[in-house]
């Protein structure tokens, strides 16, 4: 659950980018990972708790701990490396000290600060002892302490860790560029082509680009209603009223959501439900996922029903029900309390307008109150999602441990068990191969020029953000604050951080394509070894 709450606060923090209030948060969220890295360094470096803290954590984790290290990989390898300088420079002190003690007082016992160890018991936590260091200390390139978190470190699967790392990055990516950046600019451009047409003309136009936006699977709802309020409200205003021309508006974008909602399970998610493929890869055997569909068949519509199908993603969420061939009605049905998000993010859209209208004729400002209400409105939506999200979670977490009964009645698909089990072999050969140790050499250097390039793009993109993008909303105009020119929007930095991306994404490439090639070869090698030995 903790992992599905920091990967929805990314896609929250995405979804902001198009009203650009998002900066805070994405800060906040990148300091966030860095200080849990930093923590966990130093933590994990005293010898009292290190060993303990770190069971703890693989206890509490559970499969989910590869995930944990791959942040940490992800968001603080140059951290990491800056301790580990860190580490070298005292060691070498230590050395040289020790060095000018023993010429200045030749012949006498040297005291080394710091020159114990403490062991402890992991089962009693409490029983300790102090022993010296041990001999040789001194021919370490870096501290004792150090060298020995890198022996620990030795056990980790080196290899997984890095694809998993550069997915995490390539996901990061996809949230605050293409979908932060790229969606805005597009948003902005629907409004600026439709600002002179008439109500039901734009209103036609904002439904298409809406639903297009929807049916896209990264793409959330949030920043589509932010345009709507921007789209619809000034032109539906100047018949309706500023109120009714809101109230107008969130209807509109009910209807959009409810008719996305429609074609992402019915067109998209049943058409798929047949390729066993699909169902294999979103896991569909999974107790997490049959508890989906055990909350979802309820009857009537349950606040559970409703937290699972607001709380979540957009796309993901409408297409699994389609996959797992709910009825549509009921879906609708229990999706209509979207109209708690819409309104407020409509509202948004409506006090951005606002904020941006000209002054009086002396010199005051229409609206001053808009740009607080924006911010305001913006926070409510996003926090009301928030909770639902947190919701659909203990949902889940609830159904898990309360009703095994009934989850145990949920048929296992049998076609995609017989799939995994057909796949177990191949993905056993894939993890057998790709171990860090046996490694061809120049498959170890793709992967560390990935995870490099894919660590230097998300932090150039996180960190000099207004190097790499223009400071670009959703009420701006391309002809006016990009001077006619959408490719404006990135800067020379973001075309670094960019190239980086693309680079790491075609180097983790190859290596998947040889890494897979390799796995079927072994299982068909293993496969024709076994016939010639039955023969």
């Amino acid at each position: 659950k903790v992992w599905s709450v920091l990967f929805f606060l990314v896609w929250i923090v995405a979804s902001l980018s198009g009203g650009a209030y998002s900066e805070g948060l994405i800060n906040f969220l990148m300091a966030m990972f860095l200080a849990v890295g930093m923590i966990a360094v130093i933590t994990f470096g005293r010898p009292k708790y290190g060993k303990v803290l770190a069971q703890r954590a693989e206890e509490g984790l559970g499969t989910n701990v590869d995930v944990a290290k791959a942040i940490l990989v992800i968001t603080c390898t140059p951290v990491f490396i800056a301790y580990l300088g860190a580490s070298f420079v005292n060691q070498r002190v230590r050395i040289i000290r020790r060095a000018l003690r023993a010429s200045m007082c030749p012949g006498q016992p040297l005291s080394i600060e710091n020159d114990i160890v403490v062991k402890y018991n992991v089962d009693s936590y409490n029983s300790t002892m102090r022993k010296p260091k041990q001999d040789g200390w001194q021919d370490l390139w870096l501290t004792e302490i150090t060298s020995e978190q890198l022996e620990a470190a030795r056990g980790w699967e080196i290899s997984k860790l890095i694809v998993w790392a550069i997915f995490l990055g390539i996901f990061f990516m996809v949230c605050f560029v293409f979908i932060g950046q790229f969606t805005t600019l597009l948003l902005s451009w629907v409004i600026s082509v439709t600002a002179d047409l008439n109500l039901a003309v734009i209103t036609l136009c904002m439904i298409l680009v809406g639903l297009t936006m929807f049916l896209l699977p990264p793409v959330p709802g949030l920043p589509v209603y932010v345009a709507a309020g921007i789209v619809l409200v000034p032109s539906a205003s100047r018949s309706l009223g500023l109120f009714f021309a809101t109230a107008y508006t969130c209807v509109v974008c009910l209807i959009m959501k409810l008719t996305a909602c429609a074609l992402q399970q019915k067109v998209i998610g049943e058409s798929m439900s047949h390729w066993v493929s699909v169902r294999q890869a979103v896991n569909i055997n999974s107790d997490f996922m049959r508890t989906f569909k055990l909350v979802l068949s309820d009857e009537g519509v349950s606040a559970e029903k409703v937290a699972l199908l607001i709380g979540g993603p957009d796309w993901p969420t409408s297409v699994n029900c389609g996959l797992m061939r709910l009825p549509l009605i009921p879906i609708l049905l229990g999706t209509l309390p979207i109209i708690f998000v819409i309104v407020p993010t409509v509202t948004t859209g409506t006090f951005m307008y606002l904020s941006q209208l000209p002054e009086d004729d002396d010199g005051k400002e229409t609206y001053p109150w808009a740009d607080t209400m924006t911010t305001f409105s913006m926070a409510l939506s996003s926090g009301i999602q928030t909770v639902t999200f947190l919701f659909a979670a203990t949902t889940i977490e609830n159904a898990l441990s309360k009703r095994k009964a009934d989850l145990s009645k949920i048929p296992i698909d049998e076609e995609v068990r017989d799939a995994d089990e057909r796949d177990k072999a191949q993905n056993e050969a894939y993890l057998r191969i790709t171990k860090w140790k046996i490694l061809p050499m120049w498959t170890k250097i793709v992967l560390v020029l990935a995870l490099f390039n894919m660590i230097c793009s998300c932090y150039i993109v996180q960190f000099f953000g207004e190097r790499c993008f223009t400071t670009y909303r959703v009420t701006y105009t391309i002809e006016e604050h990009l001077d006619g020119n959408a490719l404006n929007l990135v800067k020379t930095d973001g075309w670094i951080s960019l190239t980086m991306f693309s680079l790491s994404c075609i180097l983790i490439s190859i290596f998947q394509l040889w890494a897979k090639r390799e796995a079927s070869y072994s299982c068909g090698f293993e496969r024709n070894s076994e016939y010639f030995m039955m023969c």
